[in-house]
């Protein structure tokens, strides 16, 4: 799996290609869990066509974590068969999501 970093301002964008499922989940977490203190983070789920249970444990875990280190999680670019997990696990109402990569900068502001 190949996972992108880069960052827009103050804002560090990881987009990984490829389903993210437990034997991919290390590849994301190595490109999160190097983030320094106070960091703001975006997600781009554009070229993610899946997320399994345990990936998004990950996130949820990540996102209640996150805030004790003055660090956010926000999601963009997510495609419906991603966002549909999130709903149907009631879990969408738990994390921010955004249309674009810009607009999820943005609400940083």
């Amino acid at each position: 799996m190949q996972v992108d970093r880069t960052q827009e301002g103050s804002v560090i964008v990881v987009s990984p290609r490829g389903a993210v499922s437990e034997e991919e989940l290390a590849f994301v977490q190595g490109s999160i869990e190097q983030l320094p203190p106070g960091s703001r983070l975006v997600v781009s789920l554009k070229d993610v066509p899946y997320l399994d249970s345990r990936a998004l444990e990950y996130f949820c875990d990540l996102n209640h974590k996150m805030p004790a280190t003055g660090q956010r999680l926000k999601f963009a670019e997510t495609p419906q068969a991603c966002r549909e997990v999130f709903e149907v696990t009631d879990l969408s109402g738990e994390f921010e999501f955004y249309a674009t990569v810009e607009d999820a900068v943005r609400s940083f502001l």
